[in-house]
């Protein structure tokens, strides 16, 4: 990336320590004094994100939209693998723009639940694997730095997107590897594995339960239940004074579903008011999905 010793040695101490600001701001002080517009505005963009992530609110919001008008005239670039930029992406944003990485994606296996979210289908058509996922912000490698790319994610996570670059044959290989294109039946022929939707238990709590009160609204439902059976729990919708049965889960997808719709009861900036009309797991929890 750099092939002045000195920065070498600052960037190889950030890559073992992506957290440390004293390194990155003393490295931001470097680049001050070697000078140069592309060093001036990378020590920019590094104190702006600095600042930014010890600051609430419009604080914060400020000071990274500064920061965002300063990265295009970051011209730096780093290569890293997944495995090693995965766990501590949002660190690493702090260091450079996201489209200043390449990310190497080798043999690294993404969050599974996240990747199943998003589906195989929408995976392959976006070009886009999900590498990591911290505070419901989401990592994602891509050979398409297009912001359809990003809305097409976030429709599938509800989330933040970033996205990062990666290189084609990788993303590929990625893929493949995550959704394998060939399954061999019992008698050894070999044939296209169907590209089946992700069940609820297949997806974290907060896509499932998404996907849940998504469903219900179009088919104008009045509500949803959650009863607990035998083993595991069954999902109901509540339409026109009739309870349609829609889906069986686990026991802990059940419970976890439970819990979910007491929390966005409590949320404000819900857009359903989920009001469950008793605390116990036995007859069952309606969620009641009237507007406020």
């Amino acid at each position: 990336m750099l092939f002045h010793p000195d920065a070498n040695a600052f960037i190889a101490r950030l890559i073992a320590a992506p957290a440390d600001t004293v390194i990155r701001l003393v490295f931001a002080d470097w680049l001050d004094e070697m000078g140069g517009v592309g060093n001036v505005n990378w020590a920019r963009y590094i104190r702006l994100r600095t600042e930014a992530a010890q600051r609430h609110g419009l604080d914060r919001e400020l000071l990274l939209d500064d920061a965002a008008n300063v990265a295009p005239h970051v011209i730096a670039r780093l290569t890293l693998p997944a495995a090693r930029f995965a766990p501590h992406f949002v660190e690493f944003m702090d260091l450079l723009p996201p489209d200043r990485y390449t990310i190497t994606l080798g043999d690294y296996l993404g969050p599974i639940h996240y990747i199943r979210a998003v589906g195989e289908t929408a995976s392959r058509e976006l070009r886009a694997l999900v590498i990591a996922e911290r505070d419901n912000l989401f990592a994602v490698a891509t050979d398409r730095l297009d912001p359809a790319v990003a809305l097409g994610v976030s429709r599938a996570l509800l989330g933040g997107i970033v996205l990062f670059p990666t290189w084609t044959p990788d993303l590929t290989a990625a893929l493949d590897r995550h959704f394998p294109p060939i399954r061999r039946t019992a008698d050894g022929e070999i044939e296209p594995e169907p590209d089946r939707p992700p069940t609820l238990d297949d997806l974290p709590v907060k896509q499932a339960s998404a996907r849940l009160i998504t469903e219900a609204v179009g088919e104008s439902a009045r509500g949803i239940e959650i009863v607990a059976l035998p083993s595991g729990y069954e999902v109901r919708f509540l339409v026109e004074g009739r309870t349609l049965r829609r889906y069986t889960v686990t026991s802990a997808t059940g419970e976890q579903l439970v819990e979910r719709f007491f929390t966005l009861s409590d949320r404000s900036d819900s857009g359903v008011r989920a009001v469950p009309r008793n605390t116990s797991f036995g007859p069952g929890v309606t969620v009641d999905l009237r507007p406020r």
